[in-house]
Order: C-alpha cells, then structure tokens, then sequence
C-alpha cells in the first residue's frame, strides 16, 4: 500500500496529548487543594526543612480521596477524548473504536476470563520481580492500596472508579481509539508497540509503568486475536477488581517462588488464548 493512502495517526498523538495536558492540569488543581488540606491538618513546618515539606506533599498525594479524585479525572477526560475523536472520524463510532462483537463467537467466553488471568498473572510476574529487586512497592500502588483498605460507600466508590470506570475509559481511548488506527499504519507488531508503550507511559510512576506495559500488552494482543475491545474492557474490569478484592486480604510475600508460579500462568493463559482465538487455515484453490 503506498504510503499517502495509509490512516493518519498524528490525530492519535495529539489526542494523547491533550488528554495528558488535561490531565495534568486539573491534576495540579486537585494536588493544591490536597496540598492546603494537609497544611490545615499536621500545620506548616516552622522551620525550612525541605525534608519536612517533602512528606508533607507525598502525605497529601497519599490521600484516598485525592487518588479517587485523580481517577475520576482520568477517566472522564479520556473517556471523553476517545468518543470525541472517534466522532469526528469518517468512520462510524462502533467500528472506529471496535465496539462490536468479538470474533469466535462462545469462544469468547473462554477468551475474556483467560485473558483477565493473563494479564493479572503477567502484571503480578513484573510487581513482584521488582519489589523483590528494589525492596520497595510502586508509589502509585501504595496509593491506590491505601484508597483501597477503606470500609462502607467509600469502598464501593473505590470499587467503581478503578474497576468500572477506569477500565472502560482507558480501553476506549487506548484500544480502541490509539491501537486500532496504530494498527492500521504501522500493522499488528509495531502498532500493539506503540499504542502499548503509550498506555504504559500514562501510568507515571517508572515501576509502575513496567508493569502497566506487561498488562496492556497482553490485552493489546488479545484485542487483535478478537477483533473487539469487548474482551479487553472485561479482562482490564477484572483485573482492576481483582487488585482492588486482594488489598483487602491477607497479601503473600513476594518470593520468586511466586514469579515462577505466576509466569507459568501467564504463558498458559497466553497459549489457550492463542489456541481458541487461531484463524481457520484458507482451503487451497481449486
């Protein structure tokens, strides 16, 4: 295919960046009035001690409400951006962001939880690898762990946020809006690359970052297989929820006992997924 008739894809870019852009700056509003609350709270360290005011800005970014703030945020604007831009697209909504049915039929229903236990054992291989390499956890999962170990309505809006809203977002814009024309351009390998690299960025935090790119890669896989984003949004859904269910339990030690274990998951989970999703072999000619 000549060059000049392949999809543009500096609409993608630039979506992503105005989302950061949107992002970031109703992030900072948020961090600010966090920031004045915990001053009303603990009080303004009297003497300059840039340690002091160190942790008195990563307490206030701690905040349960500030990271469900932060993810309500996120999700709306990428939400947003990725219905917007599919609207102006020539093609239609449901086939610009491939909302239809997934290819294989009731396979599907074997695809969709093996590729939540995929990706949940491929994410678990990477925080646990690096906890056990750097003995310290993702500042961004300690955060969400705190926002989690709450109780009543505010577990529920916890629950909602990252398991409901932040997956459906995330999956419109990033499957469906970035990877699909991503795909298109540059073709499966390096358009899954990219769009997967895109989506690890967003997440900030350099160790979780890592394991936002063992994740999305997997669902950005499965999302070719099935043609839909369908099976994505699921498996994101239920990962996210699974996180969100285990904080509450007792957590096993990291060990690479448990790297190995969930390694094996994955590349099994990985293997069936392949197996059911595999195309028919085309019938010789004639």
């Amino acid at each position: 295919m000549n060059l000049a008739m392949k999809p543009r894809v500096w609409t993608v870019f630039t979506a992503y960046l105005v989302a950061l852009g949107a992002i970031n700056s109703a992030g900072f509003v948020v961090a600010i009035v966090a920031f004045v609350l915990a001053i009303r709270k603990t009080g303004f360290p009297t003497e300059p001690d840039p340690k002091a005011l160190e942790e008195l800005v990563k307490a206030a970014l701690m905040e349960p409400w500030f990271v469900l703030a932060s993810a309500a945020l996120s999700a709306l604007v990428l939400g947003g951006v990725a219905l917007g831009g599919a609207k102006l697209s020539p093609t239609g909504l449901v086939e610009r962001l491939r909302l239809g049915p997934s290819r294989g039929g009731a396979r599907t229903f074997a695809v969709a939880p093996l590729t939540a236990l995929a990706a949940l054992a491929a994410g678990g291989v990477i925080a646990n690898a690096l906890e056990l390499i750097f003995g310290r956890k993702s500042e961004v999962l300690i955060g969400l762990e705190r926002a989690m170990r709450s109780t009543g309505p505010m577990l529920a809006l916890t629950f909602f946020l990252i398991a409901v809203t932040t997956p459906l977002a995330e999956e419109l814009f990033f499957r469906g809006y970035a990877q699909t024309r991503l795909v298109a351009r540059y073709g499966r390998r390096t358009g899954i690359l990219i769009g997967t690299g895109l989506f690890a960025l967003f997440h900030f935090d350099p160790m979780h970052v890592v394991v936002a790119f063992a994740i999305g890669a997997v669902i950005a896989w499965t999302t070719e297989r099935t043609g839909s984003i369908r099976v994505a949004i699921f498996a994101h859904a239920a990962n996210n929820g699974l996180f969100v269910l285990s904080v509450q339990s007792t957590r096993t030690a990291p060990s690479w006992t448990v790297v190995a274990g969930l390694a094996v998951m994955a590349v099994g989970a990985l293997a069936a997924i392949a197996l059911l999703t595999r195309e028919p072999r085309a019938d010789p000619p004639g």
